[in-house]
């Protein structure tokens, strides 16, 4: 078993077989969507580019190999979970379906889709179709029976989150907002849980666990986003109550 509350700079498939079978409360993750082939537009440090310039050849392979990936990525995961664990995970909502099947196929339990809102998306400059104002993830009980499952307030048990997708802590360029991951920790699992983040990025889960008291193990191929995850973890207390990280 790896030291807990680690990021490790390894690629997540390699790393996870270093795990033992049913040590993962939570996985919690945002995979590369794999849409670097198409000429779309982000915003990195408020700059709106081709996402081509600012994500590289990792989120551009063949369709049907990036598809195998996943679904090596989603087995290795099952082995890892405990039978009261659960899997969230971003992914491109054009292919939400393809996961929402084969998490199915593993016996996993649909639990919900959730949509991360933005206030301000990038305007359509071709015109051609509507602006894009939403992310999907989907959650997935490895046992429908065996969940755990805390039920905050009403106001927080939403299946979406609004907020302002150029607000960054990090120059990653799909940073994910802390709130809706640390809402995530407090339902799907309980202090000194494990969490696990395959793709670990800016460090947000991370830093989400820690904010929540939840004990995580990370992998990231990139050291520059590593370093990067570290420092803020370094400057990342843990808030004694619920009521103190509610936004």
């Amino acid at each position: 078993m790896l030291e807990v509350n680690k990021i490790y700079c390894m690629d997540c498939l390699e790393g996870m077989k270093q795990l033992d079978d049913k040590s993962i409360d939570l996985v919690l993750t945002d995979p590369p969507y794999n849409i670097g082939q198409d000429d779309k537009l982000t915003k990195k440090n408020g700059i709106v580019q081709s996402n081509k310039s600012c994500w590289g050849e990792w989120d551009n392979l063949e369709y049907n190999s990036y598809l195998k990936f996943i679904e090596s990525l989603m087995k290795e995961c099952n082995r890892l979970m405990k039978d009261s664990a659960s899997f969230i995970m971003f992914y491109d909502r054009f292919d939400m379906t393809y996961i929402r099947d084969f998490g199915k196929n593993l016996g996993w339990h649909t639990l919900n889709f959730y949509a991360l809102v933005k206030n301000n998306p990038l305007p359509n400059m071709r015109k051609s179709g509507f602006c894009s104002g939403f992310e999907l993830a989907i959650i997935f009980n490895k046992n429908k029976k065996q969940r755990k499952f805390n039920f905050l307030k009403q106001t927080e048990m939403i299946n979406y989150f609004k907020y302002n997708n150029t607000i960054h802590k990090t120059s990653h360029p799909t940073e994910k907002p802390l709130e809706p991951l640390r809402r995530f920790c407090k339902i799907l699992s309980c202090e000194n849980d494990i969490v696990l983040d395959p793709f670990m990025g800016s460090g947000s889960t991370a830093v989400a666990c820690k904010q929540t008291g939840r004990r995580f193990i990370g992998f990231e191929v990139n050291q520059e986003y590593v370093d990067i995850s570290n420092k803020r973890l370094e400057n990342t207390i843990r808030y004694p109550s619920i009521d103190d990280w509610r936004i």
